[in-house]
């Protein structure tokens, strides 16, 4: 029988943890085998703290998707290429 996807969110206030409670998270869900690929929406001034900060403390490599990337790979969909990507809020949000 097949398993349901997993997915999560953790959203709380700044400062309170996010990224080393993802990081425990993943590591976790690794270790299971229950998790292949991870994608991680954060305010687009935090992308890059949240790339250097998984890569640090937890040997994690995420490649955060930004325009420009998406204009280097045009035609290409980055979150289906890549298993571990970071991108801002503001490519998930609807536009006004």
């Amino acid at each position: 029988m097949r398993l349901p996807r997993i997915r999560f969110l953790l959203a709380d206030n700044p400062g309170a943890g996010k990224t080393i409670m993802a990081g425990l998270l993943l590591k976790e869900l690794k270790i299971r085998g229950l998790v292949k690929r991870t994608l991680i929406v954060a305010p687009a001034n935090l992308c890059f703290q949240w790339q250097r900060e998984l890569k640090e403390k937890f040997r994690e490599s995420f490649e955060v998707v930004r325009s420009d990337v998406l204009r280097a790979n045009y035609g290409q969909n980055p979150w289906q290429e890549k298993n571990q990507v970071i991108t801002s809020i503001s490519w998930v949000t609807p536009a006004p």
